[in-house]
């Protein structure tokens, strides 16, 4: 079922082309992001010159666009400032909320009513209305920070787990119109002050015991700070937004949708499955206790997997994702040791029509222990489809 948001939004009208003078440094592109291997954050100037490339292609100055696999929303921030009509799409709750309340439009939101909800929030946090513990306080935080017992889990300080379940309870008293802007800033604050290297597959330790930055104590400043609610960072672009929580490869074989002028795929690159990997943030979005498993990290019983993270399922999908995709233009982001090989992708995209391949080194991620081995360096590739017509 496709669920639609924002149908009654008034386009901008711009005398001159701002889209050409992007400030990509603004507050919007920058923060309010939720640390996530794979963020396009770093990237958006890459990203940035293949879609003016697209757009003049069209010859259009806004496009109806597509981004499949939005997760963060970082390459969907910057596709608004590209777009007639923006439609996103990830299969992760947690992405869910945090794409509908950071591309909402900033004129249909009554700021000074959710500036006041934050701010209740914030003088809430710790004002606890029940003496039962948490959820994430009782399976991912210490009860002494100072004296961690073997086998406690260490994600979180005890007081910003307490934070965070008190936070999660108030929100769902917030008025639905609100309550997806104060929950993604918890998603967001959530992600940063957190006793990791970036994923929720294990946490700091010294010696075989949880230990907030590990051997060398690093990062603490960040994993021990007070969480605090931010205010939303909202677009200067607006346009008609539609949000969908599905498996892109049957989103777009939904005749509902538009023909579109772009699509932008950033499927994952390897075997390391998001569900798994930011399952935390999912336990946090749905705000009820999750059956989770006995291991060291706890993680939920029930996630996401994804075709693209096995090489054999991902090659066809990606063909099929292609076939069934109605666009003008489909943009993929990649890199060089992606699982489906790069004279696969070429072979593949072959088959749909034109492609010319963009490229830019780019610093890897070697935060997790099972990454310490990748190259300091990959190519991260950006692949440009024009599709012929049928």
């Amino acid at each position: 079922m496709l669920s639609k948001h924002y149908q009654n939004s008034k386009l901008n009208l711009f005398p001159s082309d701002p889209v050409k003078n992007l400030d990509l440094q603004n507050q919007f592109f920058t923060s309010h992001l939720i640390t996530y291997i794979g963020n396009k954050r770093r990237l958006l100037p890459f990203l940035y010159k293949g879609f003016l490339k697209i757009r003049e292609k069209l010859g259009k100055k806004k496009m109806v666009i597509l981004d499949g696999f939005a997760g963060s929303g970082a390459a969907a921030r910057l596709l608004k400032a590209f777009a007639s009509e923006l439609h996103v799409n990830d299969l992760e709750d947690y992405a869910e909320t945090l794409n509908r309340a950071y591309l909402a439009n900033k004129s249909e939101i009554d700021i000074k009513k959710l500036e006041k909800y934050i701010n209740w929030l914030n003088e809430n946090k710790l004002k606890l209305k029940t003496n039962e513990i948490g959820f994430i306080e009782k399976n991912y935080a210490p009860k002494d920070d100072d004296n961690v017992q073997q086998g406690e889990r260490v994600f979180y300080t005890n007081k910003n787990a307490k934070i965070i379940d008190n936070l999660r309870r108030l929100i769902d008293e917030i008025p639905k119109e609100y309550k997806h802007f104060c929950l993604a800033s918890l998603l967001v604050k959530a992600s940063i002050h957190t006793n990791t290297s970036g994923v929720f597959k294990g946490f700091h330790k010294y010696n075989g015991n949880g230990h907030f930055g590990g051997r060398g104590e690093n990062a603490l400043s960040r994993i021990k700070k007070e969480i605090m609610l931010d205010m939303p960072e909202f677009s200067d672009f607006e346009c008609p937004v539609f949000i969908y929580k599905q498996d892109v490869n049957e989103l777009v074989k939904d005749n509902r949708l538009p023909f579109f002028d772009l699509v932008y795929y950033d499927p994952p690159y390897n075997q390391h499955p998001y569900g798994s990997n930011y399952f935390m943030l999912n336990i946090i979005n749905g705000g009820k206790p999750v059956e989770i498993q006995n291991g060291v990290s706890g993680i939920a019983k029930e996630w996401n997997r994804s075709v693209y993270n096995k090489r054999k399922i991902a090659e066809n999908a990606m063909n099929q994702l292609l076939a069934d995709t109605r666009a003008k233009f489909i943009a993929i982001s990649y890199n060089n040791e992606g699982i489906i090989p790069i004279n696969v992708f070429k072979k593949i995209l072959s088959q749909y029509g034109k492609w010319e391949l963009m490229e830019q080194d780019y610093n890897t991620y070697r935060g997790s222990r099972n990454l310490h081995d990748r190259d300091i360096k990959v190519k991260e590739l950006l692949w440009i489809l024009e599709k012929k017509t049928a």
